[in-house]
């Protein structure tokens, strides 16, 4: 049906924003950018009262070009007419049928058809390929979408708006807002391939690490999975650190780590390695590690041992999360170590200083090398991703660290989308700011109304178009239900990833409405195909979607044996409600919704755990107040493998996971986390349960239908 469209987006500004801390941590506070709201880019004619028409391809060119070479080359897979059915249902012989599937999924590109994805799946991805030549399939293709999006003389676009010249989202960025300032080393880690991280920081010599076993997170990362994996540089170029750092000719005796860390959960011990200058596990000139619920800061200098732990400098228990954080240790001679998480100094340089009084440098080794994610012995292993490194030859101030943690890790944008017309009053807008998420999408969020005078105007399920398309998946905002009333109101606060489609450089944005002020236009989302049958001939059991916000809430309840009325459960769920599915469909379950699922699941673990009949219901006689390494060894780690997938998962269902499978994968994970804390306590044994308890309850067992 219809929906009204915002005038054609506009950029306004830019600035670095921390783009995977707002959207893993689903708080979506990021930095405001100076912008006014009397940068337009344009004034839209006309708009009848009905409001305008999400554009949207020709179905009767789509029929005539496209479907028939889907239908002959696609038909063995892509349809629900046979025995053999996989989605997307694009060679279905009924036109609807296949031209919902390809609008719904934005297989074709009709702006640029020769980068649709039913092109690319041809040329250079060779799927399928007819002729004997992918070159040639793909040709072929393109000139059917081509013709297809000639069809109505607009691109294939019917009832198109009167628009401006379309602005490039991320077409011209200013670069970094970071202050880079005395960086003497700086890893952002975008190659994205290869067996080398390179060190950025313009200061010879360049400290390349070396990777083993990492692998790359998109958009910028290394991610360390298992044991023996890191990252390390030869003491050849290492010892450029010694030489900015601690020579006492050459050296600032001063210096700061800084660290964008996401650890893969809160059970860590050794201390784990994060960034370290070292060359065994107990000696170093510094290192950051993660022990538990908190990080730590060592340095080596004559107040201190070898190690640099006389003792250790240590964040407050439960400041570490398993989200996205900016960690950054500090020392100077004045005040010593510091360490500040996510901009905030962590402990109070007065009331609160460092333990080991602060000296020079003088015993720092110069054969040592940096390492990332262990310890060059591979006995300390840190899993986790690490998204940004950067080593200083100076102790950052506190505005420092403040504006590189604003800045973060990936570029971000302030949009005003005008909708001055929408709601019958000039110079009225929605900000919204917007980053590349990763290599496929780009994050929505915080949507702010900047009016110049009050309103009173309703607006409900709004939507992000993509040059002028609107994509099914990740419409966030598509349940949204607020009234307009005065400048500077946050109207949501949750986050959107929503699809590319041309690609960074060239994509542009608008906003549509099914509500805005006193327009109206209804919005019917496509109605899915039937599931196929299976191959044995029998209807395929439906999968009702995934569980809504309390239906998870209820069922984590239920499998752990929790009130999810007590006290932590829900305050937290309370906190993260607006985080959770707001509707059973699968296309709207977006990846900030698994980390709501991840962080209420970890306090319902967490409580039945330390619950001691919760606990018995489901582990038995499961000792819990023994150490790691006589509660978990191989018999005790299958104890509990056995008991989460008899109490959670279960059994002799039409419908479920491969046990053997799904025990193999639960048993690794208990041996990494043994692994890790193999002379843990009983708090310890715990919490190492408890993970496992959350991996097994943040699945599909308490999301999917």
């Amino acid at each position: 049906m219809r929906m009204a469209f915002t005038e054609s987006s506009t950029l306004l500004d830019q600035s670095n924003v921390g783009t995977r801390a707002v959207f893993l941590a689903c708080a979506l506070s990021l930095a405001a950018v100076g912008c006014s709201p009397g940068q337009s880019g344009g004034s839209r004619g006309g708009g009848g009262p009905g409001g305008d028409t999400p554009v949207g391809a020709s179905r009767d060119g789509f029929v005539q070009f496209v479907q028939p070479l889907l239908t002959e080359h696609c038909a063995g897979c892509h349809t629900d007419e046979n025995q053999i059915a996989q989605r997307p249902y694009i060679a279905h012989t009924d036109g609807d049928t296949a031209y919902s599937e390809v609008m719904a999924g934005q297989y074709a590109n009709l702006v640029a058809p020769r980068s649709s994805r039913l092109v690319v799946r041809l040329d250079p991805e060779s799927h399928n390929c007819w002729d004997n030549s992918c070159l040639n399939s793909a040709n072929e293709m393109t000139t059917a979408i081509t013709n297809w999006a000639n069809t109505s003389g607009t691109g294939g676009q019917t009832d198109l708006l009167e628009l401006t010249t379309p602005v490039a989202m991320f077409g011209s960025s200013n670069g970094s807002a970071r202050d880079n300032s005395g960086a003497i080393a700086f890893y952002d880690f975008k190659a994205g391939m290869g067996e080398t991280a390179f060190d950025r920081s313009g200061v010879a010599p360049a400290i390349d690490l070396t990777l083993v076993g990492t692998e790359w997170v998109p958009g910028g990362g290394i991610q360390f999975p298992a044991a023996a994996t890191k990252a390390f540089a030869p003491q050849e170029t290492s010892v450029k650190l010694f030489n900015r750092i601690a020579d006492a000719n050459t050296g600032s005796q001063a210096y700061s780590v800084e660290a964008w860390v996401i650890p893969e959960n809160n059970a860590q011990d050794g201390p784990a390695r994060i960034v370290n200058y070292s060359v065994d596990t107990g000696n170093r000139n510094f290192g950051t590690g993660q022990v538990g619920t908190y990080y730590i800061f060592r340095n080596r200098s004559p107040n201190s041992n070898n190690n640099g732990s006389n003792p250790n400098l240590r964040t407050p228990d439960n400041s570490l999360a398993t989200s996205i954080q900016h960690v950054v240790a500090t020392f100077d001679q004045q005040n010593g170590r510091r360490l500040y998480i996510d901009g905030q100094l962590t402990l109070d340089s007065t009331t609160d200083p460092d333990p080991t009084v602060p000296t020079t440098l003088d015993n720092w080794n110069n054969t040592y090398r940096l390492i990332l994610g262990n310890e060059h012995t591979d006995d300390r292993q840190w899993l986790g991703q690490i998204l940004l490194v950067a080593i200083y030859d100076k102790s950052l101030t506190q505005a420092q660290i403040a504006t590189n943690f604003t800045a973060g890790i990936g570029e971000s944008f302030v949009i005003n989308f005008d909708i001055s017309d929408l709601v019958n009053q000039p110079q009225t807008y929605i900000r919204m700011e917007a980053s590349p998420f990763d290599s496929y999408g780009y994050l929505f969020g915080r949507p702010t109304l900047l009016s110049s005078g009050p309103l009173d105007a309703p607006i409900r399920n709004m939507r992000i178009a993509v040059n002028d398309v609107v994509p099914v998946a990740g419409q966030s905002f598509s349940r949204l239900n607020e009234t307009l009333t005065s400048d500077q109101q946050l109207i949501s606060g949750l986050g959107a990833v929503i699809k590319q489609d041309l690609g960074s450089e060239q994509d542009t944005f608008r906003l549509a409405f099914e509500v805005i002020g006193d327009r109206q236009n209804l919005f019917v989302e496509p109605v899915p195909s039937s599931p196929p049958l299976m191959d044995d001939g029998q209807p395929a059991t439906a999968i009702n979607g995934v569980r809504t916000f309390d239906q998870i809430n209820d069922t984590m309840s239920s499998l752990t044996g929790i009130d999810k009325r007590s006290g932590v459960i829900g305050t937290t769920f309370d906190e993260l409600r607006t985080q959770f599915p707001v509707s059973p469909a699968m296309a709207s379950f977006v990846a900030g919704q698994q980390v709501a699922v991840n962080k209420l699941a970890l306090e319902y673990c967490d409580a039945m755990v330390n619950n001691a009949q919760a606990r018995a219901a489901i582990f038995g006689n499961f000792n819990f107040g023994a150490t790691v390494s006589n509660a978990l060894d191989a018999a005790g780690q299958s104890a509990v493998t056995n008991a989460l997938w008899d109490n959670m998962v279960g059994s002799n269902m039409a419908r479920q996971p491969d046990e053997s499978a799904f025990k193999a994968e639960l048993n690794a994970l208990l041996s990494t986390l043994v692994g890790n804390s193999p002379n843990g306590d009983a708090v310890r044994t715990r919490s190492v349960v408890a993970g496992a308890c959350t991996a097994v309850l943040a699945s599909s067992v308490a999301t999917v239908h």
